[in-house]
């Protein structure tokens, strides 16, 4: 049974059922709720309750009817006790937040991910290959150790999406950044474009792109009651707040706030 909307906005329990690095600096999260089930779209977010540490916003990497899955780099105290973690323990959950954004029937889609940017990406290949969505992901990380086996890691059939991979040290893919392999596409192509990754890299890529429509970034930013009272993700310059309007937008919407961010 699917949750009520006023379930998703409650810390709910949920067990680890793993927890490990599946690269030089990615970790994956697999959870399962405890009585609760929940119906989630590509770009949605949890709020995970580190116990007596902190909550943290991470987006949906893939889900399947019991378990929800993570990838996330540690960062802070909150995500490093998060990564110490051990199956059978406990965190709180809250979500699924945010506005899903999901591929239709027989289109084609160029996504451009910049290191842990690729996170939300394996749910989304999980749709296009029931939508029949043409999906190019482009992957750009600093060091080779960071790539990880997409179809390995989460099933997915090879059908429908492709790959390329990028590197800054030259040891794996193309040699170069995201954006640089972005520069030699054919926008044209595709009914989507969007970008995943840090601040700076959306800000290029909505630069390079300013004057198409069809041009998205997913953004991160602090999250905290997750239902649009505390202000905290607001989007600098806009009327936008994360949480709900969000995390996807157009660049149109949002480029004053990542000038604003960066600057």
């Amino acid at each position: 049974m699917l949750e009520s909307t006023r379930l998703r906005y409650i810390v709910k329990p949920a067990r680890v059922i793993e927890n490990k690095p599946i690269s030089g600096s990615m970790h994956i999260l697999r959870i399962e709720l405890i009585r609760h089930s929940v119906e989630v779209e590509p770009f949605n977010f949890f709020n995970i309750w580190v116990p007596r540490v902190d909550e943290i916003p991470l987006s949906i990497a893939y889900a399947d009817s019991k378990s929800l899955f993570f990838i996330y780099r540690i960062r802070g105290v909150g995500t490093k006790t998060l990564s110490q973690l051990k199956p059978g323990e406990f965190i709180g959950v809250k979500g699924p937040l945010g506005k899903g954004f999901k591929p239709l029937n027989n289109r084609r889609w160029l996504i451009v991910a910049g290191g842990v940017g690729i996170a939300p990406v394996p749910f989304l290949l999980s749709f296009a290959i029931k939508t029949n969505t043409k999906i190019d992901v482009i992957w750009g990380v600093k060091k080779s150790d960071e790539f990880f086996d997409l179809s390995n890691v989460f099933g997915l059939k090879q059908r429908g999406w492709r790959l390329i991979k990028v590197s800054e040290d030259c040891q794996d893919g193309l040699c170069g950044t995201a954006l640089s392999v972005l520069n030699s596409v054919s926008i044209n192509d595709y009914d989507v474009v969007l970008a995943i990754g840090p601040q700076q890299m959306l800000l290029s890529f909505c630069r390079m792109l300013k004057d198409r429509e069809n041009v998205y970034v997913s953004l991160e930013n602090m999250v905290k009651c997750g239902i649009g009272v505390c202000g905290s993700c607001y989007l600098k310059g806009s009327h936008k707040l994360l949480c709900i309007d969000g995390p996807v937008f157009k660049c149109s919407e949002v480029v004053d706030h990542l000038e604003s961010s960066i600057s």
